[in-house]
């Protein structure tokens, strides 16, 4: 007969002898069944309840290693997590860079542009405004 031990023990026998008992389906004698302590750690089962169980501890085994994959997926996705806090975090290093150069090419844009007006314009009135001074006549106050 097979018997379905659930928690593991050591009998011991009025003769010294002992048998271990470990957790899973084995086939004990008459003996060691009937020893006292024998039914708390196991009992008797038939072939279907062991097919039973044995699917089932198929069952159980699947779990874990899914229980395992998922484990690995979610320490994946914490790294992932971090690196797109990190990649997030350089993005906004160069949008800031970007913004400075941004002011940058404006300041420079607007310091050349004021400087070619102020040229232009100290170059060609300049020059006018000499020859206007210099070369003035004046008008009659009365134009009738």
């Amino acid at each position: 007969m097979k018997y379905l031990v659930s928690t593991a023990a050591t009998l011991r026998f009025v003769d010294g002898s002992q048998v271990e008992l470990v957790p899973g389906i084995h086939s004990f004698n008459k003996q060691v069944a009937e020893h006292w302590a024998f039914g708390a750690h196991a009992k008797a089962v038939n072939d279907s309840e062991i097919e039973n169980l044995n699917s089932d501890a198929d069952l159980t085994l699947k779990v874990n290693v899914l229980e395992g994959e998922i484990t690995d997926l979610k320490a994946q996705v914490a790294t992932k997590d971090g690196e797109i806090t990190d990649l997030k975090a350089q993005v906004a290093t160069k949008d800031g860079e970007i913004t400075d150069l941004k002011a940058q090419v404006a300041l420079l844009t607007n310091a050349q542009d004021s400087a070619l007006t102020d040229d232009g314009k100290t170059d060609a009135v300049q020059p006018d405004a000499e020859k206007e001074t210099g070369n003035a006549k004046k008008q009659s106050s009365s134009n009738k």
